[in-house]
């Protein structure tokens, strides 16, 4: 089969909030997937956000901070080339750094293709 283009959005949403990401887990698949490189584009970068790497951290060395987030729709982000029939495993460790207590916390990940249009299509809630 094919390899179809698509785009993966890790978008990390506390509604306004800001928070940490540690070792999105995808063996030689995701680059700097344990944050311990620079984030920056081709990989972990920030959209409508603020990024930066800490020692806080799960495990290893480094973690990825999210702050001033400009909306909703600011995230950290990896853009990938994905196999069209090809399962993927994705997982995560969140750390939420403020209390919403009124609001709540919502994390969300996002695969976004393009067929002629691009589309997003949410992949866990």
């Amino acid at each position: 089969m094919p390899s179809q283009t698509s785009l993966i959005g890790l978008f990390l949403l506390s509604l306004l909030g800001a928070g940490w990401a540690d070792q999105v887990l995808a063996v030689e698949f995701l680059q700097n997937p344990d944050f311990e490189d620079e984030i920056k584009k081709p990989n972990w970068y920030g959209a409508g956000c603020k990024v930066e790497t800490s020692s806080a951290s799960f495990t290893g060395l480094s973690s990825a901070v999210v702050t001033e987030r400009e909306d909703i729709n600011s995230f950290l982000r990896q853009d990938l080339t994905l196999a069209t029939g090809v399962r993927y495993f994705f997982s995560a460790h969140v750390r939420l750094m403020n209390e919403m207590n009124e609001k709540g916390h919502q994390i969300e990940m996002y695969v976004g293709y393009k067929i002629g249009t691009l589309f997003y299509e949410m992949l866990l809630s």
